[in-house]
């Protein structure tokens, strides 16, 4: 599916008419390929990235509000929030693969093609909510040495109140990727950087013997 989303997100349903423009399919075949085949030719390489770690290993599909305080012995988080103020509703932009892994249940789609209903809660997709959320997630949080937190420099809050929030709790380095083209999405567009926080622990925590 991701190789038919051709301006970044599933929401953009111009993608129909460049599926119909010759220009565009010289560039991108997938646009006219069926999935089927698309599938059966990139299968080999998803089995061959499947491995046995040895380890017992769940997978959520939670609010991570809610499932922060159920996690214990975590040693390392990754976060990658949405993109405030840039492609920052998810479920619209990007809910046809999840929905497809659910089967269609339980949707209605509104405008015909654009969405569905009812959305799940976020909390992180509104400017009006963010801040609140980060903090709360930060704070449920605390039990967890490191932190990785994916960010951008064109999202809200901006780099700085996010530094600000973490700092409480945890040390931060800050790593940028510039991007040189543009990628679809205004936070992908050429100039801006996506960001990587690096939270670890303010003081050494020693075993004692």
């Amino acid at each position: 599916m991701t190789r038919k989303v051709t301006m970044g997100h599933f929401a953009h349903t111009q993608a129909l008419n460049y599926a119909a423009d010759p220009a565009r399919i010289k560039r991108n075949r997938s646009l006219i390929r069926p999935l089927k085949e698309l599938f059966i030719e990139l299968l080999p390489q998803y089995n061959a990235a499947v491995f046995d770690n040895r380890e017992k290993n769940i997978s959520y599909n939670e609010n991570i509000l809610d499932l922060l305080p159920k996690l214990e012995g975590v040693d390392l988080v990754y976060f990658d929030p949405p993109y405030c103020d840039s492609h920052a509703d998810y479920q619209s932009f990007y809910h046809l693969l999840e929905t497809f892994v659910e089967y269609w249940k339980d949707k209605r789609f509104v405008n015909g093609t654009k969405r569905y209903e009812p959305k799940r809660f976020s909390g992180f997709d509104r400017n009006s909510e963010a801040v609140d959320n980060l903090h709360k997630m930060f704070e449920l949080s605390q039990s967890v040495p490191i932190w990785l937190v994916s960010y951008n420099d064109r999202s809200y809050p901006d780099i700085d109140t996010m530094i600000a929030m973490i700092e409480p709790y945890r040390n931060v380095e800050v790593e940028r990727k510039t991007y040189s083209t543009s990628r679809g999405g205004k936070g992908s567009v050429a100039g801006s950087c996506e960001i990587l926080l690096i939270c670890t622990p303010k003081y050494e925590h020693y075993e004692q013997l």
